[in-house]
């Protein structure tokens, strides 16, 4: 281990400093949400201070990266995946080896402040580098279950023949109510870097004729939020890799969906929906069009990167089980973090006990 070092990065010239070796260790991992761009739209939209990147080097080599951001809860600092805002799932960090990923959360643990990280992959290789550490006693670990992922992974001849008959038959029922209503038209969107900024409007007013926007979750309602977004279409869209599609029922767009295109996969970032067309089902009739759509492109798969829904097991998704990780170390930060968490679970316990019982 005496051979590694590491740095601590939270601006973007530090940043631009490794994006070489970031994308060597971005390309082997084939994750959107680990890109180093994904990471300077963080950045930029959120501003100063809100990304701490843990970088690990080994003869002035990057050999693995986690980046993270630190937030204050109940007076204690902690680690946590620099996204977290965004509720998107976690891919991990970045890492050359499993040796690797172990140095580096061994440094993390050793930086003292706990480590909450939410809906991971339970088969990442942090998981396995923090029950090592758990078992060497250098720190608390705590695991618990976290929400599902999926991703359509397309067969030969393409995503209808993952549909079964009634579902197609479904399918064909709700294309048909569609065109009772009005022409009907999809619309896959590859803009550069000087349009996307207009489609992606488009995609924010849509997102905001839906429930999100009635219960004010969406993109319309949140103006750091969609500057964040604004920035990951944008950066997308100038390596040639956005898409926004449109589904649009008599000239009106019904939903929008806002896609990165990477890795040979189409990555979901957000869906949304005109509320006046739910009865059709607009996301799900553009989704089946947009699987299509990617399988005559040549892309392999579907990533779908929020929890995994019950509307998409109709194209029998693979679903990749999420765990999420609380790293107390054995530091007087750690264990303040330790007694916090604690001392507020104990108050929602009493709460639960005093909170009278419901008749039915």
């Amino acid at each position: 281990m005496h051979d590694r070092s590491l740095r601590i990065l939270t601006t973007q010239g530090e940043l631009a400093s490794v994006r070489s070796d970031w994308e060597d260790l971005a390309q082997a991992a084939g994750s959107v949400l680990l890109d180093v761009d994904y990471v300077l739209a963080f950045l930029e939209a959120f501003g100063p201070g809100s990304v701490c990147v843990f970088v690990l080097e080994r003869q002035g080599r990057v050999r693995a990266i986690a980046p993270l951001r630190v937030a204050r809860r109940g007076g204690v600092n902690w680690l946590e995946f620099f996204d977290a805002p965004t509720q998107e799932v976690h891919a991990g960090f970045l890492h050359e080896t499993a040796d690797d990923a172990f140095a580096l959360c061994e440094h993390l643990v050793r930086h003292g402040m706990p480590i909450k990280l939410v809906r991971i992959p339970r088969v990442s290789p942090v998981v396995e580098a923090f029950s090592r550490l758990r078992a060497r006693r250098t720190c608390v670990c705590r695991t618990s279950h976290g929400a599902p992922t999926a991703e359509v992974r397309f067969p030969d001849g393409g995503p209808d023949k993952l549909t079964s008959a009634d579902g197609a038959k479904k399918l064909r029922y709700l294309l048909r109510k569609a065109g009772e209503i009005g022409d009907v038209s999809f619309a896959f969107n590859t803009p550069g870097e000087g349009e996307a900024g207009v489609l992606f409007d488009q995609f924010v007013d849509v997102e905001a004729a839906g429930w999100k926007g009635q219960q004010r979750t969406s993109l319309s309602h949140d103006p750091v939020q969609r500057a964040f977004f604004r920035q990951v279409a944008g950066k997308a869209a100038a390596r040639g890799q956005l898409m926004i599609g449109i589904m649009s029922i008599a000239g009106r767009p019904a939903a929008a969906r806002l896609c990165s295109a990477r890795y040979g996969a189409l990555w979901d970032h957000k869906i949304g929906y005109d509320e006046q067309f739910a009865a059709i089902s607009p996301g799900i009739l553009l989704t089946a069009e947009t699987l299509r759509w990617s399988a005559a492109r040549g892309f392999d798969r579907h990533v779908f990167l929020g929890n995994h829904e019950k509307w998409q097991d109709r194209w029998r998704p693979d679903v990749h089980e999420t765990v999420t990780l609380t790293i107390y170390p054995r530091a007087v930060a750690g264990m303040i973090g330790l007694l916090a968490d604690a001392f507020s679970a104990g108050l929602r316990r009493a709460a639960a006990k005093r909170a009278p019982a419901t008749t039915s």
